[in-house]
């Protein structure tokens, strides 16, 4: 059985597998969905499904652990204290990544791809 440990507290019996069996039921449901939906609902089912594995958390975290435990996993993003070299490695990534990939299309296909809003 997976056990997980966070803050000195064991998570109960079988929450990452219901964590993940939920977050793969919500994210493939909107993406079908998105698949055969109309154009002005594809793009918010799109983000739906990308977006379920916080929304996901967030709500597993509020059954199990109410007000305390939701406010203790969210105000790790509120945290301040982040040096700044993470901020530059985090633009950073981003910013090689989609070079690299504009970069192999490059490579694939002779010419870069159309820029589009």
């Amino acid at each position: 059985m997976v056990t997980l440990k966070v803050e000195g507290k064991q998570a109960p019996a079988g929450s990452v597998i219901r964590f993940f069996a939920l977050t793969y039921l919500v994210s493939w449901t909107c993406f079908i969905a998105a698949r055969n939906a109309i154009d002005g609902l594809r793009l918010p089912l799109l983000l739906l499904g990308t977006f379920a594995p916080s929304l996901v958390a967030v709500g597993l975290t509020a059954q199990a652990g109410k007000r305390a435990g939701v406010s203790a996993l969210l105000s790790r993003m509120l945290d301040g204290r982040v040096a700044l070299r993470w901020y530059l490695f985090a633009a950073g990534y981003m910013a090689a990544i989609k070079l690299g990939v504009a970069l192999l299309y490059r490579a694939g296909h002779g010419s870069l791809a159309a820029l589009r809003p």
